[in-house]
């Protein structure tokens, strides 16, 4: 396997269980915001939405909501599904008897998602393969924690990074989280007489204030050749960082 070199630094700037939940890949998120629903008489007691309120990020949250079969039969939950890694759906028992209702616990690990937040949760059944039975909306807002250094494990001087390797096989295009963990302000660019022209790069935002995130956009531009580098400025920095490419 070729190896890439992506070697990072940065500039300051004074100037400023058992799983039972299944995801759904990002190309199907579009074709869910709404879905349709197969009609049936099994509903969502409470309604068709559930609020987690504030949530701080490091807590785990749970809600169980009840899942009525007002048919004349019973029915078996075949699915669970959500719009979230985040967000966990499972039940004890998927056969829900005519008349009754079942559980459906909810998850909610908010850690990495602060914010406002709105998933949804998916539940297939016996009535149709294709359409869920019941959708269900679960909303809230993930309270920021004040030091969120630890999502960022790798470090390059007073810039932090989630990640320190990309992988140009399945797109040219790589993205890497950082933060700012200094207390001056950090431009990030490439430095032109040492990179590779092959690889490109840009940050967005370009300039990144004390905790702040931000992505690193790197781009494959051409083909992938051997000991091709990326370089960063860094006037701070004891040595630049190695981020290899997979």
């Amino acid at each position: 396997m070729r190896t890439l070199l992506l070697v990072l630094a940065v500039t300051l700037c004074t100037t400023e269980p058992y799983a039972q939940m299944i995801l759904i890949p990002k190309s199907r998120l579009d074709s869910i915001a709404s879905p349709k629903s197969v009609v049936s008489k099994v509903v969502v007691e409470g309604g068709k939405s559930v609020d987690f309120n504030r949530i701080e990020e490091q807590k785990i949250a749970q809600r169980v909501v009840k899942l009525q079969n007002n048919e004349s039969k019973s029915i078996a939950v075949t699915k669970l599904s959500t719009t979230c890694r985040c967000l966990s759906a499972t039940m004890s028992s998927r056969v829900i008897d005519a008349e009754k209702s079942g559980e459906i616990v909810l998850t909610f690990n908010p850690k990495g998602f602060p914010g406002p937040f709105e998933h949804k949760v998916l539940a297939y059944t016996n009535l149709s393969e294709n359409q869920p039975t019941a959708v269900l909306t679960v909303k809230g807002y993930v309270i920021p924690d004040k030091d969120r250094s630890g999502d960022y494990p790798y470090h390059c001087a007073g810039l932090l990074l989630r990640r320190e390797s990309v992988n140009f096989s399945s797109s040219k295009v790589e993205r890497i989280a950082c933060m700012n963990g200094s207390s001056k302000t950090i431009k990030i660019e490439k430095d032109t007489l040492l990179s590779s022209k092959q690889i490109t790069l840009h940050a967005e935002p370009e300039i990144v204030k004390p905790g702040q995130t931000a992505d690193i956009v790197v781009t494959l531009t051409g083909c992938s050749e051997q000991n091709m580098k990326l370089y960063l400025v860094a006037d701070m920095a004891p040595r630049a960082r190695e981020i290899k490419i997979e």
